[in-house]
Parts: C-alpha cells; structure tokens; sequence
C-alpha cells in the first residue's frame, strides 16, 4: 500500500500556497506570503496617509533587526538567554543578587512611572482615573517581571522583591509626578478592587516577557551583526516570501527548545488540559506571542520597498564567486527576474518623469493623440512626480543606470545565450573562453550595483521627504534645511 506523502515534504516545485516547516527549510515561495507582502505594502501606505504620524514605521525599526539580521549564532545565543532567565532558581541567586535586581528593576520602574503619572493623571477622576492607574501597575509588574525572572520559581525572590520594590516606586512615582492629591485617588481608586493584581498580574506578565525577548533579540543580533549582515539576504527573502501567517510563532526563535510555553502550539495543546485559570492564563500568552510576531512580519513585509536594495546590494561579491555562481548571477540580470523588472521599469518611469514636463508638451500631445493627453493629466494629478530636486535627479539616474543595464545585458545574452541558460554550457566552454565571459559579465555585475547604491539613496530621500511632508518638526530636528530643501 503506497503511503500518503507527509505534509511536511516539500513539493517538487519550488513554490507553496502556503508555507510549512518543509518549505522554510528548502526555501520555497509561499503564494500567500507573496499575497501578504502586496497587502501589507498598500496597508502601509494606507496608514500613512490616515494618520499625521505612522506609529507603525516604529514596529517595523524594531523588527528590521531583529528579522533581518539573525543568525545562527544570534539565534543560538537568545536561545541560551532565554533558558537562563526562565529556568534560573532562586537558590541561584544570592541576596546581594536578589537585592540589586530588585533595585535595578524598581528604579527603571519608578521614572516610567513617574512619567506616565504626569502624563496620564492629572485632571483625571472616576474609571478615567482608575484605568490609568491599572495601565501603571501592569507597567510596573511588567518591567519587574523581565528584569527579574520567569515562572513561579525561576528568580521568584527576585521577582517578589522587584515587584514589591517597583509598585511602590510607581505609586511614588504618581504622587510626585502628578500631586499628592491626585497620587492618593489613584492608590484609593485601586484599593478599591481585591481583584487588581488578578486583572493586571496575567497581562503584564505576558509583556514582561515580550519586553525580555525584545531585549535579548536586540543584544544577541547586535553580538553577532556581521554574521547577520552576511544573512541578511536570506533572511529578507524568507520573512518576505517564504514564511506567512500559517507559520506558527515563537516568542524567540527556536524558543520550544526552552519550554513549549513560549510557542503558540505548546500552549494551545496545553488549554484542554489546564483549570479555568491557567486557560485564562495560556490564552493571554498565545495572543501575546502571535500578535506581536504578526506585525513584526507584517510590518516588514510593508517596508519591503525600502529594504530589497540592501538585501540586494549584501549578496556575496562577485569576485569573490566561483564561476558557476558568477553565471548564475549574470543570468538572473540578463534572462531572469531583473531583465522582466528593468524593462517594465523603464517603460513606467520614462513616461511618468516627462509628465513633469507635461505644460511644456500639451500643445503637441493634444492634437496628435487626445486620449494619452487626457489620460497623462489624470496620471499627473493622482501621481505628481517629485519636483527638480535630489529625488528627481536620483530617479533619472536609476533610470540612466537601467538603461545602460539593460543594454550591456541584451549583448551579453547575445553572445553568451547558450552559457546563461544552463550551467552545463559554462562548463563546456574552455578556461579561455571562460574568463572571456567572466570579464564581459563584470560590467553588467558593476552597473547592477551601482544601480542598487541609487535606489537605496532614493528610498531613503523618499522616506525623508514623507516624514518631512507628514511631521515637519521632526524632520527638521533629524535632519540639516538644506538636506531637506534639496529633496
């Protein structure tokens, strides 16, 4: 009897409708993740243009790291973290220990709260008053709870101390910022309810330990930043197209190693078998730890625009490839994916950058060909391009670089047709007639480069000039006048 295939075995082809642990492996496309990435870039704009200040381009500085320059040595570390601050006793710990985590976690604790108190409090009375005051205690049993240690009895000392040592600095930290007053409603309002620290314990115990993991994500890739810079290719195309929202998320990379607790499968395996409270519990975790690692992904799939030209510009260099690999480059530039991109590029832009020169050329349009006139006046007023300045120079120049791509790519593959569609006709061909291809394949690698350096210039110019356009302040702040008057 034939056995079904496994689920988990990739596919002949080198694409997925959706992704599984087998296709992240062989790094096969997900159509859904392709799907994900399209919607994820129209939200994005979507947003920006919904709100005076994108919020979410903060998610996606956060993530960028964190997806895009992880390693295996970054992943093994956090890893190692991980294990360590869930799984370290409070027989480990000595008092001096216990007492400078407590400090350490109560002091940091104390000036959010002091500033959260001035900013929240005042003016404030009643249920306005008292969540405010709930939004501070979780914020203090969150920060205690990552500074200190995990579970019941990883660092509970530590723990007990730090948040013990922490809530009293923020309900400090409330009458100093916002008034003796108003301090003392909020801890009257709280008193209120035996149930506050049920309410707030099992949701800012879930932050504390994505607070954690944002830290240790952050120090274990920054530990390790050439290796990741080596991956970041690799890593960019697997967030971007191979893994999707059916990809089951960690709290950390590889973070079953440490517990099943830190993955949304270990957790939803465990709900049948738990008391109501641990249910409540492990159901807070599942949408804490699948949340945040949704719009981590999703925030980096929106910022695919601004990131693919340093993924680009990191692959390995070409000098350094075997000849195999320089082939299979110049190949994907000359018959590939890039050949389709340029063509369809310099078709789009060239039109759309002499719309800017549109007055100058209506009364020769019009006559000849009504419908492109009336059509190119609605393209402009949809989709006005950038005035003379650095980004309208920049585009030119992609447009220059493209062009003279594209042609030094047509001789190649029209000398070299037979080598650039199969590696058997690099291998037939002589040492000789191999470095004669190598040297007439350096331009084109030399032009794609440099192409690359261009558009990641113009990415950066078109975020200032959006910034500069949504929040003028703050641009002004980040960034020189003239720099921005340029743009």
């Amino acid at each position: 009897m034939n056995t079904p295939p496994s689920l988990n075995t990739p596919p002949s082809r080198r694409w997925v409708w959706h992704c599984t642990d087998a296709s992240i492996a062989a790094g096969h496309i997900s159509v859904l993740a392709v799907l994900e990435t399209l919607a994820a870039v129209g939200l994005y704009w979507w947003l920006s243009f919904r709100f005076e200040w994108p919020w979410f381009s903060m998610v996606g500085l956060l993530a960028a790291p964190m997806l895009l320059l992880r390693s295996e040595e970054s992943v093994a570390l956090g890893v190692e973290m991980l294990r360590r601050w869930h799984e370290r006793e409070e027989s480990d710990l000595g008092r001096w220990e216990i007492a400078v985590v407590a400090i350490i976690s109560g002091l940091a604790t104390w000036a959010l709260a002091d500033y959260l108190a001035q900013a929240w409090l005042p003016g404030h009375v009643g249920w306005a008053l008292f969540w405010r005051a709930v939004v501070i205690g979780a914020v203090a049993v969150a920060f205690a709870f990552a500074g200190a240690g995990a579970g019941a009895g990883a660092g509970a000392g530590a723990f007990e101390v730090a948040f013990v040592f922490a809530f009293a600095g923020g309900v400090a930290g409330g009458v100093a910022g916002a008034g003796m007053g108003v301090g003392m409603g909020a801890v009257a309002v709280v008193g209120m309810s035996e149930t506050f620290f049920t309410l707030i314990f099992f949701p800012a115990v879930a932050l504390g330990a994505l607070i954690r993991a944002l830290f240790i994500r952050w120090f274990a890739s920054l530990r390790y930043l050439f290796r990741g810079l080596k991956r970041l290719p690799r890593n960019w195309r697997e967030s971007l197209l191979v893994i999707d929202l059916t990809h089951s998320p960690e709290l950390l990379p590889q973070a079953g190693k440490v517990s099943d607790e830190f993955t949304v499968i270990g957790l939803w395996h465990r709900l049948p078998k738990e008391k109501p409270s641990d249910k409540a519990f492990y159901s807070i975790l599942i949408v804490a730890w699948y949340l945040p690692a949704l719009s981590y992904r999703w925030s980096l799939k929106a910022s695919a625009w601004l990131w693919w030209p340093l993924a680009l510009a990191l692959t390995p260099p070409f000098e350094g490839l075997d000849g195999h690999a320089q082939r299979e480059r110049v190949a994907i530039v000359s018959r590939g994916a890039w050949s389709k991109l340029l063509l369809l590029g310099l078709t789009m832009l060239v039109p759309w950058l002499l719309l800017s020169w549109y007055p100058g050329i209506k009364d020769w349009l019009e006559p000849v060909w009504p419908a492109a006139a009336e059509s190119a006046q609605k393209l402009l007023v949809l989709f006005p391009p950038p005035p003379a300045g650095l980004r309208y120079g920049l585009i030119w120049l992609a447009v220059a670089l493209g062009g003279l791509l594209a042609w030094h790519s047509h001789n190649l593959l029209a000398a070299y047709d037979k080598v650039l569609g199969s590696p058997r006709g690099y291998s037939e061909l002589t040492p000789e007639e191999q470095q004669r291809f190598k040297s007439s394949a350096r331009p084109v690698e030399r032009l794609r480069l440099w192409l690359i350096v261009v558009l990641i210039l113009l990415g950066q110019a078109v975020a200032l000039a959006f910034i500069h356009d949504r929040n003028p302040p703050l641009a002004e702040h980040l960034v020189r006048p003239w720099l921005l008057q340029a743009l």
